[in-house]
């Protein structure tokens, strides 16, 4: 994060150190590849009591340009870069094309190829979102470049056809509670300066009524107002600390589970996608038995599983003597280290559990791990 103008110069320079240059026959100092700087910029604005953040973003994107083998003699790895960089603003080309189509509006569904590129992907808010974009178009007068300045300003004429609006997002409370503060406002400043527009308070089909009593009624919906305001407000300062309560709590249960997962001994599912590895986690307390098995069990089982080959009764898992003892149910299929298992049997640290077909487990049980580890 930088606060400054200097820090912000600094990491333009930063960035632009890292530029990747070469020499072509067209230029010393040739891009081979697009520079992008995006600055965020935060705006905390006290009103009212209330705390309120603005937040933008201002991209400045330097486009390599496009190439012609034949014309900037490039080969080997320069030759690869400027087949990307065409590629990319080929896809950007393509992106420009199907938002300025939309701009002109009709009946027909035009997709906007977003995807296509990394490019078009960091500058999808900037060329088709809530946004200003202002398009440098850098062109050369000597004749020899006439194909690149020709297909520039076509690429740039294509760009200006885009319409893009800017507005600044809120949600409904603060609009409306920022709408009734102006109106507010408003009032205040027509009853202290003596211009009373009568229309805001009175009926149409309503004679005209008194200065008095257009005051009386002015002052009634400013009150009613500030009641409508403050009753917003505190409302979404409720909401705003529920939603607070409820975030420390969850990181109060993940901190919990974390501690717990030091020394309770429990299993967690595994999953193809690693990211979810880990997700689901059961513990078993010292002492307790844990019965596993469907929803329909009566009475309810302490760890509920659904999918194929899952029986009412499946198994139990019970924690004595930080051992693990786990007992399958009669025709319950159960895997460990992928070998079919009856009866009882002990879980050990590391084991591989599968109930049915598709729940899959790690056992993680420290003190089975050290007292296998002593064995060994």
């Amino acid at each position: 994060p930088s606060v400054a103008n200097k820090e912000i110069e600094e990491r333009m320079a930063e960035g632009t150190a890292n530029r990747t240059v070469a020499a072509t026959k067209m230029n010393a100092t040739s891009s081979r590849a697009h520079t992008v700087v995006e600055l965020t910029l935060t705006q905390k604005i006290k009103t009212g009591g209330a705390n309120m953040t603005k937040t933008s973003v201002v991209n400045l994107v330097d486009l390599a340009g496009s190439e012609r083998a034949g014309s900037t003699g490039a080969t080997g790895a320069t030759l690869k870069q400027g087949a990307a960089i065409n590629k990319s603003l080929s896809a950007l080309g393509n992106v420009i094309a199907a938002l300025a189509a939309q701009s002109e509006g009709g009946s027909r569904k035009i997709v906007v190829p977003f995807r296509d590129s990394s490019l078009t992907m960091i500058l999808k808010n900037a060329l088709g979102g809530n946004s200003k974009t202002v398009m440098i178009a850098a062109l050369s007068p000597a004749s020899v470049n006439y194909d690149e300045t020709l297909s520039t300003l076509r690429f740039a004429d294509r760009a200006k056809q885009i319409k893009t609006k800017a507005t600044v997002n809120e949600s409904p409370t603060d609009k409306l509670i920022r709408e009734l503060k102006q109106e507010n406002d408003k009032l205040k400043k027509m009853l202290e300066g003596g211009v009373i527009d009568q229309s805001m308070v009175k009926d149409d089909d309503e004679d005209d009524i008194s200065d008095e009593e257009v005051q009386a009624r002015l002052q009634a919906l400013m009150d009613e107002n500030n009641a409508e305001k403050t009753s917003m407000e505190q409302e979404w300062k409720t909401k705003l600390e529920e939603a607070q309560k409820a975030i420390e709590a969850l990181k109060a249960e993940q901190t919990r589970k974390q501690e717990m997962m030091k020394t309770t001994p429990h299993i967690m599912n595994m999953n193809e996608d690693e990211q979810l590895v880990g997700m689901i986690v059961y513990f078993f307390e010292e002492g307790k038995e844990n019965k596993v098995g469907t929803k329909e069990a009566d009475p309810p089982n302490d760890i509920v599983l659904s999918g194929l080959e899952i029986d009412s009764t499946h198994c139990t898992i019970t924690h004595s003597a930080g051992k693990l003892l786990m007992v399958v149910g009669d025709e319950a299929k159960v895997y460990v280290n992928a070998e079919y298992v009856t009866g009882k049997l002990e879980l050990m640290h590391g084991d591989r559990l599968l109930l049915g077909t598709n729940n899959l487990f790690t056992v993680v049980n420290l003190e089975s791990g050290r007292r296998r580890k002593r064995r060994g």
